[in-house]
């Protein structure tokens, strides 16, 4: 039996990318977020790699594995806000022995986390497939995980597909804003004050806050083009503020409307209007080939179970035209309960 020795490695962000041939396009993007420590805030992206080692010799050595974790709180089944290590991914190489890196990686994080004063770890990952299997078989053999469903990621691109139930939806709204006196306006990062207040005031009334340039927490910035903004008296009321995760794949992002808008048809008139710009500026109705967005190619969106109202929208009439409809499971892990 050949025995390893085990290096494991934080990613330095200068040197990040020579780990991108084990991470799947949307993941490298975090490469370049990098925290550089020692210290770390909250949404920092923290990154390792393992390299192993046959009976110490480094010639034989093989780069077999790379975990991303990001910075994030949370509040535990008793209401208790706690600091925790999310991981965003366990990736390891083809021929590795995935169990025995996924423990050594768990191992290391697992102390390196206490050591910094952190409370435990969160999981995110599908419900079927390998790496939930992978997930599953690492979380069933280390302490006490407890499970709980998680976010819903759905992709569009068929305009085939998507192209009847837009028109439908747009049809609806039109109906719908007769009465209300509300107005869609472009995404404009000039009105940074009226976002200031609009930040201010979400934050003392416990509404939806927009992207906020002053919030270290988000790695992502908006994409002026694709991003919409609700108002009604010249004052911010709702948006819907996009980004996007490859060139390929624009993400509706944060799509919120104030408490008493919600049924003016307000929320689906933002998405609409987004959709129509982004994907089908080229489509013809009459065409029988299957045709993809243009000019951006997709786009997706996350879809919270524990909003009930979107949710149920969402399922009744997005899911029957999506690509992918994947649903998420949470694991947690508290060190105070292992």
């Amino acid at each position: 039996m050949v025995k390893h020795s085990a290096n494991i490695e934080m990613i330095h962000f200068k040197t990040a990318r020579q780990w991108k041939g084990l991470l799947s396009p949307l993941l490298r993007n975090y490469l370049d977020e990098l925290a550089p420590g020692p210290t770390y805030s909250e949404g920092d992206v923290i990154g390792w790699s393992l390299n192993l080692q046959k009976n110490g010799n480094q010639r034989a050595s093989s780069d077999c594995g790379v975990l991303l974790a990001k910075l994030i709180t949370s509040f535990n089944p008793e209401g208790q806000k706690r600091t925790l290590l999310s991981i965003l991914c366990i990736s390891i190489g083809g021929e590795c022995d995935k169990s025995e890196i996924g423990f050594l990686f768990l191992e290391h994080i697992t102390n390196f986390s206490k050591t910094m004063s952190w409370d435990g770890f969160h999981i995110g990952c599908p419900i079927s497939g390998s790496y939930s299997q992978f997930i599953h078989s690492l979380t069933g053999n280390t302490g006490h995980w407890m499970k709980y469903p998680g976010e819903i990621v759905v992709t569009l691109s068929n305009l085939k597909k998507v192209g009847p139930l837009l028109k439908r939806l747009e049809r609806s709204t039109k109906r719908m804003h007769q009465p209300a006196k509300w107005s869609i306006e472009s995404y404009s990062m000039i009105e940074l004050d009226q976002w200031k207040e609009r930040v201010k005031y979400s934050e003392q009334n416990d509404f939806g806050v927009p992207w906020n340039p002053e919030d270290d927490s988000i790695i992502w910035k908006p994409s002026v083009k694709y991003s919409r903004v609700l108002k009604s008296n010249g004052q911010i009321i709702g948006w819907l503020i996009c980004h996007f995760i490859s060139k390929d794949l624009l993400r509706y992002g944060k799509l919120w409307v104030d408490p008493g808008w919600e049924s003016t048809g307000a929320p689906l008139a933002l998405l609409c209007d987004v959709i129509r710009s982004a994907h089908f500026k080229h489509f013809d109705e009459s065409s029988n080939i299957h045709q993809t967005g243009s000019p951006v190619k997709a786009g997706c969106f996350i879809s919270h179970p524990t909003n009930q109202r979107l949710h149920r929208l969402m399922t009744q009439k997005f899911k029957p035209v999506c690509d992918s409809w994947i649903e998420l499971k949470n694991y947690f892990q508290y060190f105070d309960q292992v």
